[in-house]
């Protein structure tokens, strides 16, 4: 969503408690989050964080703002049964999952669903499935049904300018199942799922670790996504097989880390490629995508990306605390008009992308776990009409304390 030229302006606090507990008896246990986000002064746009309310104003008409809220993300029973070598674990009630092709994501907070997440481990192959009838991200308070409107039906029936927003059709469930083996240096992840009526996708993911001298490692990356909506609840027409695939590569020296990445992808129907299950409910596993930048994640349709990064810890100089880094990506044959399908498309469009990082955490001492992160950025887009050129800059200051 565009916000014209005042962007996203956003001051938030977060106050979180983690339980994570073990098992008693080695069987049974339960996980916790709770939190309070807390809007400070003036907001402008969707921060994505706070709580996002779509009727402030005149009863009945659609004028959004951001507030404070508090929620609980995770409530969940846990079972564990067996040894280290063949082991079940299941998570159950309102719970992050990791299986298959799903991977809750975070804001300030975890994004989880309601359903179940289970794993099946023997020996070095893992076997996962999950199911979720329900979703909640950083900025709803409630777990929600996952819908096909973007705004999750929260701004149905609301006037628009004059238009009524509709609802958008309820997707009964996800689910997915997924497989993980372990060949020592090199990890094979698999998943398969399934959004009900809406979408199917497919993933594989290879990672390799070498190390090439005493003081130089090579980390290696290949991710591959096919996909196909299903025509029930997505209303394409005769939908394509769609794909994205990125590689990459992370050279560590010292404490140097030099990266490489291109990613390309087919989605000829929509805006960009989408990774979820559905629309909007963070449904998807997209662990590495290698030309992922702080504005854009260069899967627009059509685009073909490259990125080039660079990071250093100062611990040569007795400063292990502090970490800078710089990337910049370039992306090209960019679908120029998303309002387009199939072969009325063109792909003239160019994006470029330069993102700053600067971290500093505090090891030892009265401050322990207290940490400071800056993040500038910088995107330009042209001869596309997919998203606007932005400047950003977030500073982020944490702390962490463990009570027991």
């Amino acid at each position: 969503m565009d916000w014209g030229p005042a962007g996203i302006q956003n001051q938030t606090g977060n106050v979180a408690i983690s339980y994570i507990s073990g098992y008693y008896q080695d069987v049974i246990g339960f996980d916790f989050w709770g939190n309070a986000n807390i809007k400070l002064g003036h907001t402008v746009g969707q921060s994505e964080i706070l709580y996002y309310d779509y009727d402030c104003g005149e009863p009945g008409k659609f004028s959004p703002c951001e507030k404070s809220y508090m929620s609980v993300s995770v409530a969940a029973l846990k079972l564990n049964l067996g040894d280290a070598g063949t082991n079940f674990k299941l998570a159950a009630g309102y719970t992050p999952i990791n299986s298959g092709t799903v991977k809750s994501s975070w804001g300030l907070n975890p994004h989880a669903f309601r359903g179940f997440d289970s794993a099946l481990t023997l020996d070095k192959l893992r076997l996962t499935y999950a199911w979720a009838d329900r979703f909640k991200n950083d900025w709803s308070r409630d777990f929600k049904p996952m819908t096909t409107a973007w705004h999750q039906n929260n701004a149905a029936g609301l006037d628009d300018n004059g238009k009524t927003i509709k609802a958008g059709a309820i997707i009964d469930y996800i689910h997915t199942v997924g497989a993980v083996y372990n060949f020592g240096s090199t990890v094979l992840d698999v998943g398969y799922g399934e959004g009900k009526g809406y979408r199917r996708n497919w993933q594989a993911q290879v990672e390799r670790h070498d190390t090439l001298t005493k003081d130089v490692s090579l980390q290696s990356k290949l991710f591959y996504q096919g996909a196909r909506y299903i025509e029930d609840l997505s209303k394409i027409k005769d939908p394509a097989t769609e794909y994205y695939v990125g590689v990459g590569f992370n050279l560590s020296h010292d404490n140097t880390v030099w990266s490489l990445g291109y990613s390309q992808n087919y989605a000829p129907n929509t805006g960009d490629y989408n990774f979820r299950l559905t629309p909007w409910a963070n449904s998807d596993k997209r662990d590495y995508q290698p030309t992922l930048s702080q504005l854009e994640d260069f899967n627009v349709s059509g685009a073909r990306a490259v990125r080039f990064g660079v990071s250093y810890n100062f611990a040569d100089l007795n400063l292990p605390e502090l970490t800078l880094g710089g990337a910049g990506t370039y992306g090209w044959h960019v679908v120029s008009d998303v309002s387009k399908t199939g072969s009325a498309r063109k792909y003239d469009g160019n994006m470029v992308s330069f993102d700053l990082s600067a971290r500093y955490l505090v090891a030892d001492g009265m401050a322990k776990g207290l940490s400071f992160t800056l993040l500038p950025a910088l995107f330009r887009a042209t001869d596309s009409n997919y998203k606007t050129d932005r400047n950003d800059v977030k500073f982020i200051v944490g702390y962490s304390i463990n009570i027991f």
